[in-house]
């Protein structure tokens, strides 16, 4: 375990499992940017040096600013107001976009829950306006406009919306009405409640909805007794109580009161007491809002920086979580992931940057996981001015190492989660990436331009055209998802959507293929079952066997799909496809894998190299190539995988005398032998694809490898920071050829061979 300390406070930030065994060593690297620790398990760790672990983006990178943003009373979904794109809603666990409005021509100013499918917005041209959530649309209910200015804030209680404008007012509206389609002639003007002296920026109600508190440009901060609508009375005023506009207010589970101002100072007040109690310093700049989570305090500011206090004014954390300001945020305690107790602080953060962000602020961020020592870690030393960190260890060696670069901006979408599955998008134009912790991400020239969460783990990922792709999540779950550009934008903007759930019970699925004919699935089922799958229809099993280990699929456009068991030695099925679309089987071939050391053979992956051989990869690194031959020893060059109407091959009395002669015509698959054996990798082959004239390997020993073939001469090769656990090629019009990779540590690399 680490231990992080606020130490001048004395108090204790966060404990974290950092390594298996004990840890030998801890250091702040950078001015304590980073973190670094070493320990028994062999490994060198680098982490943020505060906390705070970023959980990706929701939506686009590239919209207007976003001015509000406001969470569902359920924690599901995230309302976001914006600047020229109206409301978009997106839901937090697949961090798809839900719906959105856009035919809005005025600014998103504020925006709050009635339920979990109404929404009020409140814009810069003093209107309110109710919404129904209804499936991918907003639908209005309902159209105010009693304010004469902005409206600049909303808050929402059991029974009560308030709304705080620009006009110097505040108003009070009866929250059932408006839950429901209505005329605006048929609502109440709404109770207005007149203290201020200046615009009015903010307002909240106690958990009880008793009290409404106000905050604005004339640095006041007021509390108003709200039990009888219709007569509220001023119970409390904090009068010129910051040196500058307040900007943002909310109440603590034990009605105490936090406000937060563009002086940069959050305060703490007691308005029973009628006083204040504490003043947090800590921004460096304008802070402009505040929201309070149980023993927790959450403000952002105007610099780009996110901040969590405790109630004693002790910052937990800092977070550059935006390159510009930040807007607005909005928070709330989510439980922990299956089986954990307990739950984590989920806090979103929308800025002038146009993006919206999900953190967990009290969580530690691991940035890189450093793997060469064979033994346990007994030291480590860091040189600052010349970037270097020496390690030594129990297995005898000292090692030199580059200290890793801090994240930035960029890394933000980035996990330290294993990069599970890679794609290109059918034009090379995107690519899509998929983690262990279902983050789904989309690539742009090697740039991150949209990121959502799926739920659990990606294990596939095929385009099933120019902008739908097949996504397989927590092994079972099949779903399709739509990439959509906006158009007119600049620069271009992405999102990610999810269309529909094509099959969610089928079972364990280890593999999927694009069918043949490009238009339907191929899937491998754990119980040994091949499935067909045209989206819309019901899975047809194609294919029933009985084997001892998952079968691997391998589908070819002009050779059909290939099933082959991994362990040797295996046999290799092959299926056809009719111009029906219906798949039959049509010819099993034995694998004879030439095994001089005779160590256990498990392959890890299979391709067609030609019409008449094909490819196994071991988890050894070794690479075979198997092809046909003639009974008198000759490799055929024609089509092997085309079924001919010749009798199967067949054992006779002279080929094997001492088989008894009731056998002697008994049929048996054709074989494919070892025509070359090749070590290719020091570890096991995760990646395996054949280009005209090239192919492409991947291993966990970290190398990613360009042969040329036949030859098998290498030509190019690649060390990833990890081990390499997805790859997909793309070969442009003019054989420009590129690489999407991923590696077990969260990287994602796009290389090009020239």
């Amino acid at each position: 375990m680490v231990e992080l300390w606020a130490w001048q406070e004395g108090a204790r930030l966060a404990a974290f499992p950092a390594h298996h065994g004990f840890v030998a060593t801890a250091l702040f690297l950078r001015a304590g940017r980073q973190l670094l620790t070493a320990g028994e398990d062999g490994k060198v760790q680098v982490w943020s040096g505060s906390l705070g672990r970023p959980r990706g983006c929701l939506g686009s990178l590239s919209l207007s600013p976003a001015l509000s943003v406001a969470l569902s009373p359920d924690g599901d979904r995230v309302a976001v107001g914006y600047r020229a794109d109206g409301i978009r809603i997106y839901r937090i666990t697949s961090g798809s976009q839900g719906a959105q409005c856009q035919a809005l021509d005025v600014a998103v100013s504020a925006v709050a829950w009635l339920s979990p499918t109404v929404l009020v917005s409140g814009a810069e041209d003093g209107s309110l306006q109710g919404w129904a959530l209804q499936e991918s649309s907003l639908q209005s209910l309902w159209l105010l406009s009693r304010h004469q200015k902005p409206v600049l804030g909303l808050a929402v209680s059991q029974e009560l919306l308030a709304s705080a404008s620009e006009d110097f007012t505040v108003r009070l509206w009866p929250k059932p009405l408006l839950t429901l389609p209505q005329k605006a002639e048929d609502l109440p003007c709404g109770t207005e409640l007149r203290g201020h002296m200046g615009p009015v920026n903010c307002c909240s109600f106690s958990t009880d909805g008793c009290r409404l508190a106000t905050g604005g440009r004339d640095r006041s901060l007021l509390c108003w007794d709200v039990r009888t609508p219709t007569a509220p009375v001023l119970i409390c005023s904090f009068s010129a109580c910051h040196r500058d506009w307040v900007t943002g207010c909310a109440w603590t589970k034990d009605s105490l009161l936090i406000s937060c101002s563009t002086d940069g100072s959050v305060g703490l007040w007691d308005p029973g007491l009628g006083q204040q109690l504490d003043q947090f310093l800590g921004h460096q700049s304008a802070v402009s809002a505040v929201v309070a989570v149980e023993e927790h305090v959450v403000s952002v500011g105007r610099d780009g920086t996110l901040k969590v206090w405790d109630l004693q004014g002790v910052e937990l954390t800092s977070i550059p979580a935006h390159s510009g300001p930040i807007s607005h945020c909005a928070a709330v305690l989510e439980p922990r992931a299956a089986g954990q107790p307990g739950s984590e602080l989920l806090v979103v953060t929308v800025g002038l940057d146009g993006v919206t962000r999900l953190w967990h602020p009290l969580l530690v961020f691991q940035t890189h996981t450093l793997l060469g020592h064979s033994g346990p870690v007994s030291a480590a030393a860091v040189s600052e001015a010349s970037g270097l960190l020496l390690t030594s260890s129990e297995d005898g060696s000292i090692r030199l190492w580059q200290v890793p670069k801090e994240a930035d901006e960029t890394d933000i979408p980035r996990s330290p989660a294993a990069i599970t599955a890679v794609a290109w998008a059918p034009d090379g134009s995107v690519a899509v990436s998929g983690n262990q912790a279902g983050e789904l991400t989309l690539w742009q020239e090697a740039k991150a331009v949209s990121t959502v969460q799926t739920p659990g783990r990606i294990s596939a990922l095929i385009w099933y055209s120019a902008h739908t792709l097949v996504v397989v999540n927590a092994d079972e779950k099949v779903s399709e998802w739509q990439v959509e550009l906006q158009k007119d934008s600049t620069p271009q903007n992405f999102s990610l959507h999810l269309n529909r759930v094509l099959q969610e019970d089928l079972g364990f699925l280890t593999d999927m293929g694009l069918a043949p004919d490009g238009h339907s699935l191929i899937l491998a089922k754990a119980d040994f079952q091949l499935l067909h799958l045209k989206p819309g229809d019901a899975p047809s099993v194609i294919w029933d066997s009985y084997a001892e280990h998952p079968m691997m699929l391998s589908t070819h456009q002009d050779y059909g799909v290939f099933s082959l068991q991994p362990m040797a030695p295996g046999i290799l099925s092959v299926l056809r496809q009719k111009e029906s679309g219906e798949l039959e089987k049509c010819l099993d071939f034995d694998l004879n894998l030439a095994n001089p050391s005779g160590t256990l053979i498990s392959i890890t992956q299979a391709k067609p190299e030609s019409e008449s051989s094909f490819l196994c990869a071991s988890s050894d690194g070794v690479l075979w190539n198997l092809a046909k031959c003639t009974l008198e020893g000759e490799w055929i060059t024609g089509n092997i995988w085309r079924k001919t109407v010749q009798m199967p091959e067949t054992q006779t009395a002279e080929t094997d005398p001492s088989m008894p002669s009731d056998m002697e015509s008994w049929p048996t698959n054709p074989q494919l032998r070892t025509r070359q054996r090749r070590k290719i990798h020091s570890g096991s082959v995760t990646a395996l694809h054949v280009l005209p004239g090239l192919l492409v390997t991947a291993s966990k020993d970290r190398d990613v490898k360009l042969w040329e073939r036949p030859s098998m001469q290498l030509l190019g090769l690649f060390r990833c920071e990890g081990a390499v656990s997805c790859l997909e090629p793309w070969l442009g019009p003019d054989s420009t050829l590129q690489l999407a990779v991923g590696d077990t540590q969260g990287n994602v690399y796009f290389l090009a061979w020239e």
